[in-house]
């Protein structure tokens, strides 16, 4: 999985993406360049977000977690986070 996101962060300079693995767990943080103007030019972005995750997406348990805020034509991405579990531990290290 590790070659696929340091594959795809080659193929794509402009994306910011961050990744930790350690033992059995993982946390890859995803922010495109929409996602990072959204942080730049909407005051609430720093304010209130809107978070909610889905688990169980893939054969590893993946939980895919959006960060979100509110914007003039409705919710707006802020950033996506993909982790092996949505337990307290991981969520912290991470």
């Amino acid at each position: 999985m590790f070659e696929a996101i340091q594959k795809y962060a080659q193929a794509n300079p402009e994306v910011v993406i961050n990744y930790q693995h350690y033992q059995n767990s993982f946390c890859v943080v995803l922010i495109t360049p929409f996602m990072f103007r959204a942080h730049k030019a909407l005051k609430e972005a720093g304010e209130v977000v809107f978070v909610d995750a889905t688990s169980c997406v893939d054969q590893l348990n993946t939980a895919i977690t959006p960060f979100m805020c509110t914007g003039p034509g409705g919710a707006v991405p802020l950033a996506i986070l993909l982790t092996s579990s949505q337990d307290e531990a991981t969520l912290t290290k991470g």
